[in-house]
């Protein structure tokens, strides 16, 4: 939890770094790095912070990720189980100059300056067409040189033509964090994230930041641009969006889980996070995950 900065130097013999991670759950802090990052979630769920935005992540999603705080946590059931294969993910991180103006400038490379825009603004991309970004991105991770760099630039494409982007961030929001900022930061999400489904008052989140609660109110929001309560919200709809999608449990039980006292108050704060009432929600998903598996068992 002591990261601001992360280093990563590209695999020997390559121009960047790729690596295909399988562990038993995700814990990274929050941090950022000069790097550009892609990340594609094979195993495992939780929650992801990309930015302004804190959503659940699911298998099948690609992210691409600019130079803004991020991190990606396993959900608490993943911490339990112990599995050493339950999470696994391949990333890669590279750099806007591997490439070289030179290169940048032809015409046909123009695609590349429009991913380094939308980097900072995190797209997250579902792979819906028949695995084709893990197919890419397993290519980076086995390929040796120039089939590793000509892999690297088919994704780069494909995620800039792709019409299935959900942008997470914020566009041009600057970030001016520093060690201890970062170090509370970390310290109020991995409480929350352990503890959204209990009752937290905001004297004992302060505490952990060893602010007065009017102080830390006041931290929060100048460090994350929003507040805290909004951020716990968030969090318990981003887990309630999971537990709706994986058995037939019922709204009202899954609002409590979460840590909603009133059914009433996860109703409203789930139609204003997601646009949609939780029932919708649960049908509308259901129903693509349907069309999804009749798609790939199709002739």
């Amino acid at each position: 939890m002591h990261v601001i900065f992360e280093k990563f130097e590209a695999n020997p013999g390559h121009s960047f770094y790729v690596n295909d991670l399988t562990i038993d759950h995700f814990r990274s802090p929050l941090h950022f790095h000069p790097q550009i990052e892609i990340t594609y979630m094979i195993k495992g769920s939780g929650l992801r912070f990309a930015g302004e935005s804190v959503q659940t992540y699911q298998p099948g999603e690609i992210v691409l990720i600019g130079n803004v705080p991020h991190a990606f946590i396993s959900a608490r059931e993943h911490y339990r189980k112990k599995d050493p294969a339950l999470s696994r993910a391949i990333y890669l991180l590279f750099r806007k100059d591997m490439f070289g103006e030179k290169f940048l400038d032809m015409p046909e490379n123009d695609f590349l300056k429009e991913i380094f825009t939308e980097a900072d603004r995190c797209v997250k991309i579902r792979d819906t067409d028949n695995k084709k970004f893990f197919s890419l991105m397993n290519g980076i991770a086995t390929a040796k040189g120039f089939k590793r760099l000509d892999h690297l630039l088919n994704l780069l494409y494909e995620i800039n033509v792709s019409e299935e982007k959900e942008y997470l961030n914020v566009p041009n929001l600057s970030y001016e964090i520093n060690q201890k900022d970062v170090d509370r930061i970390n310290k109020v999400y991995e409480y929350v994230f352990s503890n959204y489904h209990k009752n937290i008052n905001l004297e004992t989140i302060a505490d952990i930041t060893s602010l007065v609660p009017q102080s830390f109110c006041r931290y929060f929001k100048q460090h994350t641009n929003k507040t805290f309560s909004s951020f716990l919200s968030e969090v318990r709809i981003s887990q309630a969006c999971k537990l709706l999608l994986e058995g037939g449990r019922s709204v009202k039980d899954i609002a409590y889980d979460v840590g909603y006292n009133h059914f009433s108050t996860f109703n409203k704060q789930f139609r204003k996070i997601m646009g949609t009432t939780a029932l919708q929600y649960r049908k509308i998903h259901k129903r693509q995950q349907s069309q999804g598996a009749t798609e790939a068992i199709a002739p």
